[in-house]
């Protein structure tokens, strides 16, 4: 699977594309299984330190079958919005604002249950710890038995393609006036779009 990345569209640097997976971090994972693809959606947690992605599918998902036969791909949606062409400086048609991000590789599977609470206790943190009253989970046979019902797998970053898509070849001006038009039809993914368009017009 190929992505189409004109050159004014690749991401600055490999750390951009980390962000937007650190952020934005539920997945579409795309396993090729023969005539046909698995699609699993599902939450991500990127290990920086180890150079890989951990998840885990029902262990009732036939996808988790063929992650270590085949080359998975792990789609990332990052910020991203319609754009009217009333809002350009110059005369132009509708499109769409985007960061997006693949990664490709083969995944190994992890079964182990003290790997698969570790994981699972990782992906809780990620989006338990800003909560009041964080929810951990607890080793006993509720979560022993929610554990057999899993099958984890790490996806190393072997192959990370980014675009993003953020009209930054137009120039830092119209960048901004773009971006106060996008700032003006508030919303959180818009703020966080805008915020971005302004990093890569620099």
């Amino acid at each position: 699977m190929t992505m189409y990345v004109p050159q004014r569209f690749a991401a600055p640097d490999s750390d951009a594309a980390l962000t937007v997976i650190e952020n934005h971090g539920f997945a579409a994972l795309v396993t090729p299984a023969g005539d046909e693809c698995h699609i699993t959606h599902l939450p991500l947690l990127l290990d920086r330190e180890k150079n890989q992605l951990l998840g885990h599918v029902a262990r009732a998902n036939r996808h988790h079958e063929y992650l270590e036969r085949n080359t998975s791909t792990a789609i990332f949606t990052g910020p991203h919005a319609y754009f009217s062409p009333n809002w350009y400086l110059t005369d132009t048609v509708p499109t769409w604002n985007y960061a997006v991000v693949h990664v490709q590789a083969v995944a190994a599977l992890i079964t182990d249950p003290d790997e698969l609470y570790v994981l699972v206790e990782r992906l809780s943190q990620q989006y338990e710890s800003s909560l009041p009253n964080p929810w951990q989970p607890a080793r006993g046979p509720g979560v022993d038995k929610q554990l057999r019902a899993i099958v984890g797998f790490s996806l190393p970053l072997e192959s990370v393609t980014a675009k993003f898509k953020l009209d930054q070849h137009l120039g830092a001006d119209a960048v901004e006036h773009l971006v106060a038009n996008l700032e003006s039809d508030a919303g959180k993914d818009h703020r966080v779009l805008a915020a971005l368009m302004r990093r890569q017009a620099k």
